[in-house]
């Protein structure tokens, strides 16, 4: 609803709803690396460390490959105190009570659609966001996709479509949330120089052209050395 010129989410009694989140609120979520391909003094930097085949403990091990072993101390000592049966559903009740305690009103980025699933049987809903995966394209840079590849916009509505039929119409889904630690920096700004021929490339040189008009104002903002503006398209 607009309200002064702001548009708000409203909670189903009316108010206006302000976000407050604890990301990633899953059970396998606080691993430390413990073994390291040569690196022995990471594992001297832990007290206490089970074996990966222990009875209780064994499915706190998350084998990342190429000799890389992590452990999750977390859902350890959440065993240690509750025991291993129904430990993710104790977990969330758990979880649920202290965030809520805490005065936070929902779920953030990267808690899971399991994590969602378990807490609708639970009946212990929260608003939440998802993260939605947008597909990449011929040229992505730092994850950041090229936005103007004519196939772009199709695959991000087939994405989309894929989301909303898990959520169907959960009232508790705010949302969504596209990619993560995607940045622009002055290397992308060569690779898209450099893209020649790509819708990217084509988008980029136009706005160079409306922005800076002049080709000696482009190189001193870029430190080139351009004669004419007309060389952008094969740069």
């Amino acid at each position: 609803e607009k309200s002064d010129g702001r548009w708000w989410f409203l909670s189903p009694d009316g108010y206006p709803f302000v976000m407050i989140a604890v990301d990633a609120m899953n059970l396998d979520q606080a691993i430390n690396t413990v073994s390291y391909p040569g690196r022995p003094e990471i594992r001297e930097r832990f007290a206490w460390l089970p074996k990966p085949n222990d009875p209780d403990f064994g499915g706190c091990f998350r084998n990342e490959g190429e000799g890389i072993l992590r452990f999750d101390y977390a859902k350890a000592n959440f065993i240690r105190i509750h025991g291993r049966e129904n430990i993710r559903e104790k977990f969330l009740q758990d979880a649920v009570r202290r965030i809520r305690y805490w005065g936070f009103n929902s779920l953030g980025k990267w808690t899971s659609l399991e994590t969602i699933e378990l807490l609708r049987k639970l009946k212990l809903e929260l608003p939440y966001v998802l993260v939605l995966n947008i597909p990449k394209t011929d040229m992505t840079y730092h994850g950041v996709p090229d936005m103007f590849d004519p196939n772009f916009a199709a695959a991000v509505d087939t994405v989309v479509k894929k989301q909303a039929e898990s959520i169907e119409s959960d009232p508790f889904y705010l949302g969504f949330t596209i990619a993560n630690e995607a940045w622009w920096d002055r290397l992308s700004t060569k690779m898209l120089l450099q893209a020649n021929g790509t819708p990217a490339k084509k988008f980029f040189v136009e706005l160079l052209r409306k922005k800076y008009q002049d080709v000696a104002a482009l190189n001193r903002q870029l430190g080139s050395r351009f004669t004419a503006l007309g060389e952008l398209e094969s740069a």
